[in-house]
């Protein structure tokens, strides 16, 4: 007997069963999570409509995932525990100084640049504004 998990939807199987839509997915593989904790809960469930969502990118809620009528309810409400569980934190343990440089810098705003740049910035703006006037001076003294 194989240790991967059957995703695959029988015909006969669910054919005298009613079925109820819980939830819609864009992406195949967190559909396939969704499945794998439900069945680990003891829900029968399968989803629908992956092979379509492959071939058209974007196609937002094309992947479905069906339970058991009588089950529902309860798997609405894992489905709902599931929702609202925040990802883990990022985990710099095995980072080099770089790459939490790297991360830092990535998060600044894109303001935080050294106070020799600002200053950089404003010299070459006086320098503009300055040889913008001194034309205007003489185009002006010229007539």
């Amino acid at each position: 007997m194989s240790d991967s998990i059957d995703y695959s939807f029988n015909t006969k199987e669910w054919s005298d069963v009613r079925t109820a839509m819980v939830k819609t997915f864009t992406f195949e593989p967190e559909a396939y999570l969704y499945v794998a904790q439900l069945r680990a809960a003891g829900f029968q469930c399968f989803i629908t409509h992956s092979y379509t969502a492959q071939l058209t990118p974007f196609g937002y809620g094309n992947i479905r995932l069906f339970v058991r009528q009588e089950q529902a309810d309860e798997a609405l409400e894992l489905i709902e525990r599931l929702d609202r569980q925040t990802p883990p934190e990022e985990s710099f343990h095995d980072a080099t100084l770089e790459d939490i440089e790297y991360e830092r810098r990535k998060r600044e705003p894109w303001l935080a640049v050294s106070p020799a740049a600002y200053i950089l910035i404003l010299l070459v703006l006086a320098l503009f504004i300055s040889g913008w006037l001194f034309r205007m001076a003489s185009l002006l003294f010229q007539r």
